[in-house]
């Protein structure tokens, strides 16, 4: 059975939930969960009021149940993706009369640093969104600590915003105009405030040590251990043998799940090894370097760890994890 991304059938997470403890790693990686995740604005027009959002969020939220407040937050929100319910209108604000997709596809936060108020916190850093770059502060609360889905077997955490984030579409260069629509005269431009409200939910989920170890997994770890990282690698290139790059790139999650393992395990050396021999087999795959560069963090090199997380973002500079990471290193 080829090492790939495994999908974990609902009966076989419940046992593992219920038969395997949380891992406590001292810092935990939750992708933010485009369908269950909300990025909404609301700004006046006239008497009345638009609300739309962005269904397509991306991100990385990592975790640090030691120290929360060295928590950070990347998300990545897709332009074009913006929705208030009527088509018209979403292709007028999809040209550069607005938000201009097509040259900006990207809208991107990142924080900084996050500071506790009370029971709830703040996370502050660079927005940037139509080519402009400004700090904001975005109130959340920390739904209870994560915890392990009964359905998926996966950690998961949620963050809701606080009060509506208040942004001025002027800071931005968001302006408005009828250039690619004469419906929108100047007197209804005239009509929409300056001020939009943004609200906020995430949810993230972590595939831990405690949720992604199917048999072929277990058994990887059992052969390197005793046959060593060298003999997994050799295993690995004849299983690559004449596959085109489409077809080989999806092996590559099982190797990610060993390498993750491995590290969970505290068997850093090997962590190491392998993952550097998937720098070699997906020599053009950012999470090949993201992997190689978290095993070289945790061994205490941070100097090629950061050299290999600025190798994934310039495979994919939408890469959040990497970043995410980098930023981690640096802090």
């Amino acid at each position: 059975m080829p090492l790939m991304l495994i999908p974990v059938a609902v009966a076989f997470a419940q046992v593992l939930a219920a038969s395997r403890p949380a891992q406590k790693l001292a810092v935990q990686e939750y992708r933010i969960d485009a369908g269950h995740t909300i990025v909404e604005f609301s700004v006046g027009f006239g008497l009345m009021r638009v609300k739309g959002r962005f269904p397509q969020t991306h991100g990385t939220i990592l975790y640090d149940p030691v120290a929360p407040e060295r928590s950070t937050v990347s998300v990545v929100i897709e332009s074009n993706s913006i929705d208030t319910g009527w088509p018209h209108r979403d292709e007028h604000l999809r040209s550069d009369d607005f938000f201009d997709v097509e040259q900006y596809p990207t809208i991107t936060f990142r924080s900084d640093r996050i500071e506790r108020t009370g029971e709830s916190w703040i996370a502050t850093g660079p927005l940037t969104m139509h080519g402009v770059t400004k700090s904001v502060a975005i109130p959340f609360r920390l739904i209870a600590p994560p915890a392990r889905s009964a359905v998926s077997g996966w950690m998961q955490i949620y963050l809701i915003g606080g009060p509506p984030l208040r942004l001025a579409r002027r800071d931005f260069g968001i302006l408005g105009g009828d250039k690619h629509n004469s419906w929108f005269t100047a007197a209804r431009n005239a009509t929409v405030p300056d001020s939009v409200d943004v609200s906020i939910e995430l949810e993230g989920f972590w595939p831990d040590d405690g949720s992604e170890r199917p048999k072929p997994i277990e058994e990887a770890l059992e052969r390197i251990r005793t046959t060593g990282v060298a003999a997994q690698m050799d295993r690995w290139r004849q299983r690559r043998g004449t596959k085109s790059d489409a077809e080989w790139a999806p092996y590559f999650q099982g190797g990610d799940m060993v390498v993750r393992a491995l590290m969970a395990d505290g068997r850093t050396a090997e962590a190491v090894a392998l993952s550097r021999g998937l720098t070699e087999l997906f020599p053009s795959l950012a999470s090949a370097w993201l992997v190689h560069g978290m095993a070289l963090m945790v061994s205490g090199d941070s100097t090629a760890a950061g050299a290999a997380f600025a190798r994934a973002l310039e495979l994919d500079p939408r890469e959040t994890r990497a970043s995410a990471w980098q930023r981690r290193l640096k802090g």
